[in-house]
């Protein structure tokens, strides 16, 4: 449900909200009170919710989706699917077409390079990283952020489960 509801955009999120809360005393209305809490209408794909929801089962706080990111330049605008930008640590999905479209692929190149100069430290996942177990490889990262003596340590310390 869950993932269905995500990208659902903030009116429609709101409406989700108001109708869920009108459920009080119907059966199953706990339930989907407690659901609707886990929505991200910024959330643009299953795999995005998956590995968000992932993230919030093993302790993580909420991160930010959708974080706008101008480069270097000034001359592109990038949205990280999600992290902490006040650590400039992001989680991003790649589904199976940014490996086997090559513009896709060529694009993802030259914004991971505008990232990394930038200072974000980016943690990508794929679909069996999370359907799998392994998508939680964001701990090694803020372990890693924390570790350097990069600004916002505490912060990044903070966000271990």
């Amino acid at each position: 449900m869950v993932e269905d509801a995500d990208g659902l955009g903030e009116t429609a999120f709101e409406q989700l909200v108001d109708y869920v809360d009108e459920l009080k005393g119907y059966r199953g209305g706990p339930q989907a009170r407690e659901l609707a809490r886990l929505v991200d209408p910024g959330a643009e794909s299953p795999g995005e919710s998956w590995q968000r929801l992932r993230m919030l089962d093993a302790g993580f706080p909420r991160p930010q989706t959708q974080i706008p990111v101008l480069s270097p330049d000034r001359c592109r605008r990038y949205f990280l699917d999600m992290g902490w930008e006040s650590i400039m640590l992001a989680v991003e999905y790649d589904g199976d077409h940014h490996r086997t479209d090559r513009d896709r692929f060529a694009y993802d190149i030259e914004r991971s390079h505008d990232l990394d100069e930038l200072g974000w430290l980016v943690v990508r996942v794929a679909a069996e990283d999370v359907l799998e177990g392994e998508g939680l490889l964001l701990g090694e990262a803020v372990r890693v952020r924390h570790e350097n003596g990069e600004e916002a340590a505490d912060e990044a310390a903070a966000l271990r489960p």
